[in-house]
Parts: structure tokens; sequence; C-alpha cells
């Protein structure tokens, strides 16, 4: 992104006027110049300050868009170390499998999320040790309280129902909620911030909204 230049600089300062230096007739000539200074430095200024607005606001919307194309660039480095360990199609295997991993599966490429001790009992698209890689990501109905994964979207079919950060988040992580009920539900972040505000009580989330939020390293935003 291009930011918006400064403006030039202020015009040179000019002689201040002295009462005991000058006598009348300079003292009157450099007050009227001096005057007349520092009304062009006055609208200088304003305008400097005008300048410096923009370019913090250009400045947050750069550093926006870095942290954005990073963890963009985190999800695509993580889909593709995962695409290039395609272990063929999910329901030829069996037994123990560890991420990185790929499977086909109805159509679709499933990212393994978590180690599986037996990969036959796990059937992507309904269980959440499974994010598609080619279309949306797998979505898990909740009644009950429970703990996100990452990359899962939890779909809240009961009022008061308390979802759960887990304790541990790597960079690029994502936790999603969207609520289906006339009734509020609770997340409690556990023990991590908000955009950079520390949240010590779980948050309620209004009926039928929800969140979708990535951890920076430091952040939830």
């Amino acid at each position: 992104m291009s930011f918006t230049p400064p403006p030039d600089a202020p015009p040179a300062s000019v002689a201040i006027p002295s009462r005991s230096l000058d006598d009348q007739v300079a003292f009157d000539t450099k007050t009227d110049t001096y005057l007349n200074w520092l009304a062009t430095f006055r609208d200088w200024l304003a305008t400097f300050t005008g300048w410096v607005g923009t370019f913090t606001a250009e400045l947050a919307t750069t550093q926006d868009q870095v942290q954005t194309s990073a963890l963009a660039a985190t999800d695509a480095a993580a889909a593709a170390l995962a695409a290039s360990n395609f272990k063929g199609l999910w329901a030829s295997l069996a037994g123990p499998l560890a991420k990185p991993a790929c499977v086909k599966h109805d159509g679709r490429f499933w990212m393994l999320l978590n180690n599986l001790a037996d990969v036959s009992t796990s059937t992507p698209g309904v269980s959440a040790d499974w994010t598609s890689l080619d279309a949306g990501n797998v979505i898990q109905v909740v009644t009950v309280n429970t703990t996100m994964q990452p990359g899962i979207t939890y779909v809240v079919a009961a009022a008061d129902v308390t979802l759960q950060a887990p304790v541990a988040l790597l960079t690029g992580d994502r936790l999603i909620a969207r609520s289906i009920v006339a009734g509020a539900f609770l997340a409690d972040w556990n023990g991590h911030s908000v955009k950079s505000d520390p949240q010590t009580l779980p948050m309620s989330i209004p009926a039928f909204m929800g969140f979708d939020l990535t951890y920076t390293g430091s952040t939830l935003a």
C-alpha cells in the first residue's frame, strides 16, 4: 500500500522582533513579518496534524494487511504440508495415523488435525479430527459445554452452552462459532486475550451471533 506523503516543510523562520535591540521602525517591521509568518506556520501545522492522522490510519491498515497475509501464508503452508503427505482414500486406511496427513473422502480432500490411534474410527466430514482442504470447515453441532479445536465451525444449538478455547494455540489457529438459538452462549477464552484485551471471565455471545477469531501468536483477533 502507498502512503500519503507529508506536507512540504514549513516556511523558514523569520527574525523575531526585540524591544531591547530594535529601534521602533525595525521592531514594527519585524513584528508584521513575524505575525504573518506565524499565521502561515499555523496553517501548515493544521495541515501536518491532519496528515499525521491520515498516516496513522494508513499504517494501521497496512499492519492489518500484513498480519492477514502472514496468517494466510501460515494456513497455506499447513495445507501444503498436509497435501504433500497424501495417504490415499480414507476408506482404504486403518490403524494409527499421525499429522501431517491428507486423505480423500466423499469427493473432498481432508487435512488431519489430531493424531489418531485408528483412522478408520474417525470419519472425515463427521469427526472434528479433520478439516476440508477444498471446501468449508468441518461443522460440529453442540448442545453441551465443549472445548473447541482450531479449524472447526461450532454451531451452537442450545442456550447457555460454554465453548472453551484450548489451552495452547498456534499462530494462525482459528476459533469459529455460530449460534442458531434464541439465547446467549458463553465463550471461555481460557486465559487468551481477545484483540489484546485480557479476558478474565467468560464472554456472553448474544443469540444468533458468533465469532471468527484467529490467533496472532499473542492474541485472538
